[in-house]
């Protein structure tokens, strides 16, 4: 990517300031960073001790239902959304119905257990289901539900004929589950659980899990762009929203990142669209889904993932065993 371009504005608010902040602080310290997060480190540990309890004390619950697990061990960034829609493709492209996806849905404006989604028929709008589970309805056949307590939206999804659920970001749940952690490309300097490092788990956490799939190696992300311009300016509310720098090109005017989940005010956007002289907003699906009605020109980044066929022949198997069984 162009020098210029990547060092352009990253930030409209005190909100984008804070972003940018802490993104440095864990990708890309520089001295007073890693101070700042050496004493921080007794909070880590009170952190991690506390997750860890948690994980090793809770029963394992059965539910008698095939359950894939996408997860990680970092704060974000990992891909999760695009890796679960890609199983639920993977799952359908083998003839497999009652595919749901359980999420909890975050920064939505609805409480409880909501149906997003039912056999690709959508009933929730995108405020009300979150944007990630709201993207993965519109980008699959499968199910959608969102609930902040995941027991009921399992419990939820088995009564509406689930046969194979998907639960996004479900590693920290003591359940029977094939559990997958996807292992970043871009991984934090620091080794330690919040507030001094990224991880919510430490990285040895990796070696307990069914699958472990390494960014690169056992997926990838494949990006593509549509209804492209001569002067297009990125917005995006995405977690570790510099990933996205390496895939621009040219023809990308400017850079504006907000925190992760953030909504858009069609008002913001023109005034963005003047300031940095673009013809149209670069967006990731994540995002457009936001602005349906503006009466703005969007380009979008098409961000999917592709899985290594060993790894999808692991979740064929452990779904298809409850099928035969």
């Amino acid at each position: 990517m162009d020098d210029k371009i990547a060092t352009s504005s990253t930030s409209t608010s005190k909100k984008g300031a804070t972003k940018d902040f802490i993104e440095s602080f864990f990708f890309y310290p520089k001295f007073y960073h890693l101070l700042l997060a050496f004493l921080l480190l007794p909070f880590s540990f009170i952190y991690s001790l506390i997750t860890m309890l948690l994980k090793l004390l809770t029963p394992k619950k059965d539910f008698n239902i095939p359950i894939i697990s996408i997860g990680n061990l970092v704060s974000g960034g990992s891909g999760k959304t695009p890796f679960c829609i890609a199983v639920a493709r993977l799952l359908d492209s083998k003839g497999m119905d009652g595919v749901f996806i359980v999420s909890r849905g975050y920064k939505r404006k609805s409480k409880g257990v909501q149906v997003v989604s039912l056999k690709g028929a959508l009933k929730l709008a995108v405020n009300l289901a979150g944007d990630e589970p709201y993207l993965m309805a519109r980008m699959t056949k499968a199910s959608v539900i969102v609930s902040e307590d995941r027991k009921l939206g399992i419990l939820s999804a088995k009564r509406l004929g689930a046969k194979v659920i998907i639960l996004d970001d479900g590693y920290r749940f003591n359940y029977k589950k094939l559990d997958i952690l996807l292992k970043p490309s871009l991984k934090p300097v620091l080794p330690f659980t919040l507030p001094s490092g990224y991880y919510r788990f430490y990285p040895f956490y990796y070696r307990f899990c069914d699958l472990c799939l390494e960014e690169g190696k056992d997926y990838k992300r494949h990006v593509s762009l549509e209804h492209a311009s001569p002067a297009m300016l990125l917005v995006t509310a995405i977690a570790q929203s510099s990933r996205l720098k390496p895939y621009l090109d040219s023809r990308v005017v400017g850079f504006v990142s907000y925190k992760d989940h953030a909504s858009f005010e069609e008002k913001t956007l023109e005034d963005l669209l003047s300031r940095y002289n673009a013809t149209s907003i670069l967006m990731t699906q994540k995002d457009v889904i936001k602005c349906e009605g503006y009466s703005l020109p969007f380009s979008l980044l098409n961000l999917e993932i592709s899985i290594e066929s060993k790894a999808m022949e692991e979740i064929i198997k452990y779904a298809s065993s409850y099928y035969e069984g």
